[in-house]
């Protein structure tokens, strides 16, 4: 006999005998073996269980043998009864009674799960249910899936992967056997994914093995609409947007590490809706969604990524508050009212500090990179904060803000330590020079670099590209903001009083002093303005979006408008503008104020 002799081949029971599992059914071949289920819209007259030769696949109008039913629930440690006259709830709670066992070969999962997808075919044999009846079939049906799930699922030598997919379930079971120390570990249904540590169940497994499961229904959230959801003081309008799905890993493990739960959006969410993660809690005969234990751990436009420390039937709850909307796009608009002035008086101090000669000197220059850091970092946000819709865009969006307003903080740090140096009669730095180059814009370079190399997903948030918390990614730009606002707090004392231990005179005092309120006054503006920004809330949003804005006008006005050689300057660029060159002195007003106060201080004197 030649090897070839030896070798097994399957037999397709199912090509060969089309009629092999009886009419209205569907035939699934397996190795060595088949499998039947009834054709969709079909239900076993047996309920869930498949006897062959005895069995018979008819459609649920045709299966209407209970009249009546009583279900027996428990409220308030006080047996009570649930009597209904609906065939279809008598039809779902009946097949609670099954009881599933490993041994025996007549329940087969997949015939189960083909059961359990009919049911969710049509949803107007549940929308006809009461709430009270709704409630109780559901949690039978959802009970019956995790039923199923622990007790068909053979044993394993070895980490085993099951997937079943179905028209309105799909499922993915995971067996581990007791041997194996798996840590995380992912399973998958449609688009939604379970994340569970399973070394920790491992720690006080009893049953030889851990099987996990994770189900998504299809339908389900027609039938569990919002009409369910606990708060039902709400005053929005709430809708599920996620499909519905079931995780278990048996009664006897004990989750100790909470799991995450990724929902992929039935549709893409707006600005205006809020996110809630939720579980279907079930007490007596009332069943809700509740966010107990669970909270949201991340969301954006597509999906949402939840938290919960207890496994049941959970989804993702959209609510749409009309009083939120009309908060928001007021917000939206003193936004870019706010964020258009600043940006407007941003560019002229910019292009004042550029080219008003009679201010070209060190401090100019810091106020030159501080407006263009301010400037870029304002546009971007006026014009790419809010787009959320692709993910790469928005995260480069937040990176660069991220990095300009660094700059913005790091150039104020350096205009105080510019300050310093002077009073304290030692070398001015020279901005334009490579280290003052390096300090305004590499630093902050090497911090978001740092930054988006450690946690790239660091750079997204709910409804704008900015920067997310967790994992305390936050911190890496408000770090260094504590540090730059931590330094010019040493720092303005530390000048004054160097000033006035120097016995300088009183004009030179007036003007230290004069130099350090501005000083204070920005960096107020700048750090005040992130403090507001962690409190959430329209009030807080607003009043942080005002203050922020503030940066533009003040830098203008201090720096530009109150100074009386740029208002000099002022003048004669009118003149010219109106073809007055003449009327004004052109050489003194390009005079240095400090060439001025020394004049005026001789002819004092003399």
């Amino acid at each position: 006999m030649t090897a070839s002799e030896n070798t097994c081949k399957d037999i397709d029971e199912c090509t060969e005998t089309p009629l092999i599992c009886g009419p209205n059914t569907q035939c699934a071949n397996t190795v060595g073996s088949y499998s039947c289920s009834c054709k969709t819209g079909y239900f076993p007259t047996t309920g869930l269980k498949w006897l062959p030769n005895e069995i018979q696949c008819e459609d649920f109008t045709k299966i209407q043998t209970v009249q009546t039913c009583s279900i027996i629930y428990y409220e308030g440690g006080v047996e009570k009864y649930l009597n209904s006259s609906s065939t279809w709830f008598c039809f779902i709670t009946n097949l609670t009674s099954t009881k599933f066992t490993w041994s025996s070969s007549e329940y087969q999962l997949q015939q189960v799960v083909g059961v359990l997808s009919s049911a969710l075919n049509d949803t107007s044999l549940w929308s006809n249910l009461t709430r009270d009846e709704k409630s109780v079939a559901t949690q039978a049906y959802l009970d019956i899936v995790e039923r199923a799930v622990l007790h068909l699922t053979e044993s394993s030598e070895t980490l085993l992967r099951k997937n079943m997919n179905t028209q309105n379930l799909d499922m993915e079971l995971l067996i581990v056997p007791t041997y194996l120390t798996p840590g995380s570990e992912m399973l998958q249904s449609k688009n939604n994914i379970l994340e569970i540590n399973m070394r920790s169940l491992q720690q006080n497994n009893m049953e030889g093995q851990i099987t996990a499961g994770f189900v998504s229904y299809t339908g389900m959230e027609s039938v569990l609409d919002g009409g369910f959801y606990q708060n039902r003081s709400s005053q929005g309008s709430i809708q599920l947007n996620s499909p519905v799905v079931t995780a278990t890993v048996g009664s006897k493990h004990k989750l100790s590490a909470p799991v995450n739960l990724t929902f992929y959006h039935n549709k893409l969410k707006t600005a205006e809706e809020e996110v809630m993660c939720v579980y279907w809690k079930y007490e007596g005969t009332e069943g809700s969604w509740s966010t107990e234990g669970c909270t949201k751990f991340y969301s954006n436009q597509t999906h949402t990524v939840c938290s919960c420390d207890h496994l049941s039937s959970f989804t993702v709850l959209m609510e749409r508050r009309e009083s939120q909307m009309q908060d928001y796009y007021a917000l939206l608009v003193i936004v870019y009212i706010a964020e258009i002035a600043s940006l407007v008086c941003l560019s002229l101090a910019i292009v004042t500090f550029l080219f008003c000669c009679s201010i070209h000197n060190v401090s100019a220059t810091l106020h030159l990179h501080l407006s263009v850091c301010v400037f870029m970092a304002h546009l971007l946000f006026l014009i790419g904060v809010s787009k959320t819709n692709e993910e790469v865009p928005c995260a480069v969006i937040a990176g660069f803000l991220h990095y300009f307003f660094l700059c913005s903080f790091v150039w104020m740090c350096l205009e105080v330590v510019q300050l310093y140096l002077l009073v304290r009669d030692m070398k001015q730095m020279r901005p334009c020079s490579i280290g003052g180059l390096l300090a305004g814009y590499g630093l902050p370079a090497v911090i978001v670099a740092v930054s988006a190399g450690v946690f790239p997903e660091g750079y997204r948030i709910d409804m704008l590209c900015w920067l997310s918390h967790h994992r305390g990614f936050a911190w890496s730009f408000l770090g260094p903001v504590c540090v730059t606002i931590a330094v010019n707090t040493i720092l303005f004392p530390v000048i004054l009083w160097t000033r006035l231990d120097q016995n300088a005179d009183e004009s030179k005092v007036k003007d230290t002093r004069l130099g350090i309120f501005k000083a204070i006054v920005h960096c107020l503006i700048m750090g005040c303005s992130w403090v507001l920004a962690l409190f959430p809330g329209v009030t807080f949003t607003l009043v942080f979006v005002i203050i922020n804005a503030l940066q533009g006008p003040y830098i203008f006005l201090v720096h530009c408008i109150l100074n009386q050689q740029v208002r000099v300057e002022y003048r004669r660029w009118i003149s010219l503008l109106h073809g007055q060159a003449g009327s004004y002195n052109v050489s003194s007003s390009t005079v240095p104020m400090e060439s001025l106060k020394e004049e005026t201080n001789a002819k004092s004197v003399h």
